[in-house]
């Protein structure tokens, strides 16, 4: 996937930047506020093959359409977070694709025959060493992801469907006004403590994945254990559990990668700052306006 909320910049901007020969100079789309328009223009690093290494090393200004840099910090801020919106919602492009393809009655038929599918592979249980109680517990525990996740799914994919045509505008690096994306970003607010809501989720539910794994194996190989009936509801297990330990993984990544977070506790206890705030939109931009706002770093000619 490219990165179309920014490309390479016109040369009239050329002027504004220390251009290095290892930094590629890069511009928003036009962003109209009032009667004027801005675009966010600034300098990312690049490969010697002339490549965009890493958007994360940009540094920037707003710059109007008569080529004057923003001193105001405010409006600058103000215009950083349309474009840090738009970025944001374009990054999460998969998640909202995803969640507006996805049935919301993916659960529906596993949560019906789950408690039959339970009855069925209990008597494996006697392979395993834990009490009875311990496995009791993770049976319930999944079946209360399946009702949450089920109810993240519905509200995610009507959030989805409002966000999505806007991804068609961002590739198409369409002039957009700030007041617009304003609106958008309650939006998309919402869509991402959705989203950072089931992460929450499978972060919390690590091990009982793993031991619902170990159920299912088991029994799906026990000759008096019979789910032939129940074949895709078990393949719906699976996938389900391989999704979840695969965003598990993912997470793990790149919180450490981004905000060095280690531990699942310490990843825990983020995503549920940011779901009690529902401000990820602001909480990210702000981040990332003091880090990528060059005007203060006296960069200009």
């Amino acid at each position: 996937m490219g990165y179309p909320v920014l490309k390479q910049a016109e040369s009239v901007y050329s002027a504004i930047f220390n251009e290095r020969f290892n930094q590629k100079l890069v511009m928003s789309a036009v962003l109209l506020l009032g009667n004027k328009s801005y675009r966010l223009v600034g300098t990312v690093k690049k490969t010697w093959y002339g490549k965009v290494q890493d958007y994360n090393t940009l540094n920037c200004m707003i710059v109007d359409e008569n080529l004057e840099v923003l001193k105001d910090e405010q409006l600058s801020k103000r215009i950083y977070f349309a474009f840090s919106t738009l970025s944001m919602i374009y990054m999460a492009k998969g998640h909202i694709e995803n969640s507006r393809l996805e049935d919301p009655a993916y659960f529906y038929a596993l949560i019906d025959s789950y408690e039959e599918i339970i009855r069925r592979v209990k008597p494996v249980l006697r392979v395993f060493k834990k009490p009875t109680e311990y496995y009791d517990e993770i049976f319930n525990s999944f079946y209360q992801f399946l009702v949450l996740a089920h109810l993240t799914n519905k509200e995610g994919d009507l959030l989805a469907r409002k966000l999505f045509p806007l991804l068609k505008e961002i590739e198409e690096h369409q002039p957009m006004f700030v007041e617009e994306i304003e609106t958008v970003k309650e939006i998309a607010n919402q869509f991402f403590t959705i989203s950072n809501q089931r992460t929450l989720l499978v972060m919390k539910y690590e091990e009982m994945f793993n031991v619902m794994n170990w159920i299912i194996d088991r029994a799906t190989i026990d000759k008096d254990i019979d789910l032939k009936e129940f074949s895709v509801e078990v393949t719906l297990i699976y996938q389900i559990i391989k999704g979840s330990k695969g965003a598990i993984k993912s997470t793990r990544v790149s919180s450490q990668l981004q905000d060095n977070l280690k531990t699942t506790e310490e990843i825990i206890a983020q995503l549920q700052t940011f779901i009690n705030r529902g401000t990820y939109v602001e909480d990210i931009s702000t981040k990332y306006f003091h880090k990528h706002w060059a005007y203060r770093k006296e960069v200009r000619k």
